[in-house]
């Protein structure tokens, strides 16, 4: 074993990513077998709007999401409500966890492999990005849980990765209502100088898709300037 995995376990106390309990180092997943059984319960959500369970919803990709040739997501996610997938959310935008981003990245990229393999197609040539996270909010919390994950996920799949947008939003997307959000997001986000995106296929990476006001603008951007297709993963979606 690596020096340095040895010093993590001996100093560095591994905590559930759900509850924050202590757990051992030999258990695969980084949640607790208490939160696991809860977690597992998540899995069987069903949309409210087409009531299928997450593998096989597509009310995003029909109604929500512009410029897209098609989203897939790993679980649904109830904003007002107490669940598992909440906390992973809390924690993957307020807390730099590591085992979060990496839950998170492990989560998407077999679900992105999957709906690839239903679609006959194949990563080649697919390059990820993400949505910026605010310039505030990178300020208070000191990362972009985004690029974390983007990263991660991109190493995984043995893709390339690219920082392309900036964002120059002054408000919180979860602040407002539909229609404001696609306002904001339309003003907020733009790519950055320098940047080639024509014939390219991109990936956007994102954590929760609710009106899908991020991904469209985009995905907006980037075919525009000439992107030959573009699709979405994210972590959850909001019912």
């Amino acid at each position: 074993m690596k020096l340095l995995e040895c010093l993590k376990r001996a100093f560095i106390v591994r905590k559930c990513i759900i509850c924050d309990d202590a757990i051992s180092y030999n258990i695969k997943l980084p949640i607790c077998d208490e939160c696991h059984k809860y977690w597992v319960s998540t899995l069987d959500i069903l949309c409210d709007k087409c009531g299928y369970e997450s593998e096989y919803c597509t009310c995003a990709s029909k109604r929500m999401l512009i410029g897209v040739d098609f989203v897939t997501f790993c679980i649904f996610y109830k904003s007002n409500s107490e669940n598992p997938v909440n906390h992973i959310v809390y924690k993957l935008k307020e807390e730099y966890i590591g085992e979060v981003f990496n839950f998170c990245a492990d989560l998407m990229a077999a679900k992105a492999k999957k709906m690839f393999a239903k679609r006959n197609l194949s990563f080649n040539d697919y390059i990820v990005v993400y949505p910026k996270r605010r310039k505030k909010a990178i300020l208070k919390y000191g990362y972009d849980h985004g690029r974390e994950v983007a990263r991660l996920f991109a190493k995984k799949l043995g893709l390339s990765y690219m920082d392309c947008f900036d964002n120059s939003g002054k408000k919180e997307q979860k602040t407002l209502d539909r229609r404001e959000r696609y306002a904001n997001a339309k003003q907020s986000y733009s790519l950055k100088k320098n940047i080639d995106v024509k014939d390219k296929k991109f990936i956007i990476i994102d954590d929760v898709l609710t009106t899908g006001s991020t991904i469209s603008a985009c995905s907006t951007l980037l075919k525009e300037k000439g992107a030959k297709s573009v699709v979405a993963v994210c972590f959850a979606k909001d019912i």
